[in-house]
């Protein structure tokens, strides 16, 4: 059984993949390279334009490989499109941040990624989107907490406190979660 299951497979088909993925990537490595030789010349129109029609052709592609639970065509498909969907949003806060030079703190973009991105991490059906968005929210959450003008007195700049009220925060959030959203992805990564 195992002689007929490896000759019906086609052969050298995991060297053509590599091979594309190869070329996949250095071409777009060749098209940053490019941009970023050019990017001052670049019209802020144009940045702008070409973010966001790349983000509607995620979001439309990640609505479009939405398959029902029960079905097993393509599982990663969907995951995959909303995992760039998601990349491209926090990268689309930073361009629009570079180019109106608003400024900002790494964790102030994450955290208004991660409001809004919140509906689209419940859709996940793996456990990797939601773990990588409560990830960049808990991070985001703390330091807000640590540069809040009403709680420094009470952190004090303290990383061991805020270290350890983290499982209390994850608790907290694990339970808020279930009540609002059920066992999706958000609970079991608070979890």
């Amino acid at each position: 059984k195992i002689q007929s299951y490896e000759n019906s497979k086609p052969e050298g088909a995991w060297i053509l993949s590599g091979l594309l993925i190869l070329g996949v990537i250095i071409i777009g490595i060749g098209i940053i390279s490019l941009i970023a030789a050019n990017w001052i010349t670049i019209p802020d129109a144009v940045k702008l334009g070409v973010d966001f029609g790349l983000l509607i052709t995620l979001a439309f592609a990640t609505v479009k490989s939405w398959e029902p639970k029960d079905s097993s065509k393509h599982p990663l498909r969907f995951e995959s499109f909303l995992l760039l969907f998601l990349i491209h949003c926090l990268a689309s806060i930073g361009l629009i941040s570079q180019i109106y030079h608003t400024g900002g703190k790494l964790y102030q973009a994450l955290m208004l990624w991660s409001i809004i991105t919140f509906l689209a991490t419940l859709c996940a059906r793996q456990i990797f989107v939601p773990f990588l968005w409560t990830a960049a929210f808990l991070f985001s959450f703390v330091f807000t907490c640590m540069e809040s003008y009403t709680l420094s007195n009470f952190m004090q700049k303290d990383f061991k406190s805020i270290f350890m009220m983290t499982p209390l925060i994850c608790a907290s959030l694990t339970l808020l979660s279930k009540k609002i959203v059920g066992e999706l992805g958000p609970t079991r990564a608070f979890r």
